[in-house]
């Protein structure tokens, strides 16, 4: 009995281990994380003296104060210091004691640039969710055109000083060049640029980038080109009109996703002027891969560990306990499980010669069930405690502490493991 009583004991919480599972795993179903184009969502707009940044953040989620930054990308509109509105006090493993930003918030920032200037505003930011979740660094790219008229060109000028019509006054590069993209579908996206009579864009300076984290460009195929003789360039391919690309697309996620593509391209016009490099953000709405669709390349790998997370969000509960067991009995045939192996047996020499193989069974089995118990319900306590522990084991007085305590145990052990006969009863 006095075996016999602790293996139930221990069986009921083996029992009681699987009952925190089946409620860890229903927890697991909640909604998932938003992407952070959605979790974040802002609007870019400009008066006389301010470029002014509204952001509308979703319940749940946060923006901080310090990871916020603005730049242009246009050298003629200066950007001057940020000016932020208070944030709330928050604090979490990430980046300890911070100001966040929650629902909305409002950035006014200062510039100087000349009226009617058009250019892109580069916001770089980071956020997280109060589930645990913290993303990477985003970086967004917005237009902006500064109110007023704009300065008229020299050369415009000097034509109607002459008398000549203002007719060929160049247009601004986002109306001789429009782009605009379009999923065809869940792995190619074509991009299309409308160009104005009397102007081209160079194939050679074309080139794709894409923002989100979810997928990857591949090769981008463009057409021929009409070939010119360009003061620029010399002998070069263009397009005139209009102009089709095909980008074939790489994902990690099957989902429907928002897609933000960021298209370069220089352009000029015929027998006048060349823009500078431009450089624009498009979103596509890319459609849910279905099972019987193949991508242009293959998807990009996913982790053993994300494999994990989608099981056990979208598995049954049967399906994740049987996982869950052949995971177990796998990590018994590890180098760590070594160590247990004198141990167990020092248990059971240690009953001496007369021990029966029933008592040696129910000897390791509550052994390992006890083992078991422990680890489980430490798993849950940090599980429950979030990333503050870990965070929190990590200062210098703790592994000094652990150190010394592994310290005055060694000897102990050894002792322990060498004189079985301190466990005979």
């Amino acid at each position: 009995m006095t075996v016999i009583k602790p293996f139930i004991i221990k069986s009921a919480a083996f029992i009681a281990r699987f009952s925190a599972l089946l409620l860890i795993s229903a927890s697991l179903n909640a909604a998932p994380p938003m992407h952070p184009e959605k979790a974040f969502r802002y609007t870019v707009t400009s008066n006389n003296s301010e470029i002014i940044v509204n952001w509308t953040i979703e319940p749940g989620y946060y923006l901080y104060k310090k990871r916020m930054s603005f730049a242009s990308g246009n050298p003629s509109l200066e950007l001057q210091e940020a000016l932020f509105p208070p944030g709330e006090p928050h604090e979490d493993e990430f980046f300890g004691k911070s100001e966040v930003y929650r629902n909305t918030a409002e950035i006014r920032i200062p510039y100087i640039g000349e009226p009617g200037t058009t250019a892109e505003i580069i916001v770089m930011s980071q956020g997280c969710a109060d589930m645990g979740l913290c993303y990477p660094p985003q970086r967004w790219i917005s237009v902006v055109t500064l109110p007023g008229k704009p300065a008229m060109p020299t050369n415009a000028l000097s034509q109607l000083i002459n008398g000549q019509s203002n007719s060929n006054t160049p247009l601004p590069a986002t109306q001789a060049f429009a782009v605009r993209a379009l999923a065809d579908d869940a792995f190619n996206v074509t991009i299309h640029w409308d160009i104005e009579d009397g102007y081209y864009i160079y194939k050679n300076e074309i080139a794709v980038a894409i923002i989100s984290t979810n997928a990857e460009a591949g090769q981008l195929q463009l057409p021929n080109g009409t070939e010119v003789d360009d003061l620029e360039y010399g002998i070069t391919e263009v397009y005139f009109d209009n102009a089709s690309a095909l980008l074939p697309i790489s994902r990690a996620i099957p989902d429907a996703a928002l897609l933000e593509i960021e298209v370069s391209f220089q352009g000029c016009k015929t027998d006048s002027i060349c823009y500078p490099p431009q450089s624009t953000l498009v979103a596509v709405d890319l459609p849910a891969a279905m099972p019987g669709d193949l991508p242009t390349k293959p998807a990009s790998p996913v982790s053993e560990q994300s494999r994990l997370v989608a099981l056990i969000i979208e598995g049954n509960i049967l399906t994740v306990m049987g996982l869950f067991l052949g995971l177990g009995l796998l990590l018994a045939f590890t180098p760590c499980v070594l160590p247990m192996v004198p141990i167990l047996s020092g248990i059971i020499a240690g009953q001496g010669k007369d021990i029966t193989t029933l008592r040696a069974f129910l000897l390791s089995l509550t052994y390992v069930l006890g083992m078991a118990l422990t680890y489980t319900l430490a798993g849950i306590l940090f599980a429950a405690a979030g990333q503050q522990v870990q965070a929190l084991l990590q200062q210098a007085w703790i592994i000094i502490a652990v150190s010394l305590l592994f310290s005055v145990l060694a000897p102990v052990s050894y002792t322990h493991l060498t004189l079985p006969t301190i466990y005979s009863v």
